[in-house]
């Protein structure tokens, strides 16, 4: 397993309806994303069928995005503290991913119902996960507690898993968040 951290290009993440605002085209983050995926490929032996894109916070926002817009080429997807910034898609230009997003219900930065900042804000991650769940035809699995992170389970037709999960925390995300969303990818066969 290997963990790569990425860093902006610029100051922050270049996402759609951000107060930053910004359409810089110089500033691609898809383009960004093929250029270290690539060259860890040519460094390391990885297998490309077992990427997971994850980040925390405008990270998260970011996540969500490509989950929705971005190049399908990760096989699951761990939003973090994030949200689509004014509303979540009505409709997505990627097939349905693999998601689960981990969320704390005392966070302030980035509310669980949404908050506004400068000229934006942050969606209501509820509205953001019954959205995707109906872009992607995911149906109620399951409720799970898993120490102290209350889960509930959606899956669709084709087997992929969409979940929110939260904890009683604020703004942070913890290794064992980590932990038990990479262990939930591999029992259920998409790692």
């Amino acid at each position: 397993m290997a963990l790569v951290g990425l860093k902006a290009k610029r100051e922050d993440w270049n996402v759609k309806n951000s107060p930053a605002g910004r359409s810089d085209r110089s500033s691609n983050e898809y383009d960004y994303l093929d250029d270290v995926i690539s060259d860890i490929r040519k460094r390391f032996d990885i297998d490309p069928d077992r990427l997971v894109l994850s980040g925390v916070s405008v990270g998260g926002t970011f996540t969500w995005t490509m989950a929705c817009t971005g190049r399908a080429r990760f096989a699951a997807y761990l939003p973090i503290s994030g949200t689509y910034w004014l509303s979540p898609p009505r409709s997505c230009r990627t097939k349905p991913q693999n998601i689960i997003h981990i969320h704390g219900t005392s966070d302030k930065t980035v509310p669980l119902v949404g908050r506004r900042v400068g000229s934006s804000a942050h969606s209501n991650v509820h509205h953001l996960l019954k959205a995707y769940a109906a872009i992607g035809r995911y149906r109620p699995s399951a409720q799970k507690l898993v120490k102290d992170l209350r889960c509930d389970r959606k899956r669709n037709a084709r087997g992929q898993i969409l979940e929110f999960c939260r904890h009683s925390g604020g703004h942070y995300f913890r290794a064992s968040d980590i932990e038990y969303a990479l262990r939930r990818f591999i029992s259920v066969g998409i790692l």
